[in-house]
């Protein structure tokens, strides 16, 4: 099955630094939610891309169809919210290595 990567896109650019209690709250269900999916091992990474006027959040699902990526997409409590919204592609994995300390 095949690697998509998916790319989270907050609701303005300057989402990381102004983020209301509200949508902290909302931001940190949403992490809890990738972590879960993490820790099951279908999402092989996650994390926050500080691009300077273009902030975003990249993951990676591995083995999965796109009918299980909209299925994530839509159970995301960000995207619940309505707060956030994602893209995706299909990814051709090259390689991975395991954590780094």
């Amino acid at each position: 099955m095949p690697t998509f990567v998916l790319r989270l896109h907050p609701p303005r650019p300057s989402f990381p630094q102004d983020m209301t209690e509200d949508e902290r709250k909302i931001m940190l269900a949403h992490r809890e939610y990738l972590q879960q999916h993490f820790d099951a091992g279908t999402l092989l990474l996650f994390g926050g891309v500080y691009e300077e006027g273009n902030p975003h959040g990249i993951a990676l699902l591995d083995n999965v169809e796109a009918a299980d990526v909209d299925r994530f997409i839509a159970e995301d409590p960000s995207v619940i919210a309505g707060l956030n919204r994602y893209t995706y592609a299909p990814m051709m994995l090259g390689g991975i290595q395991g954590p780094r300390s």
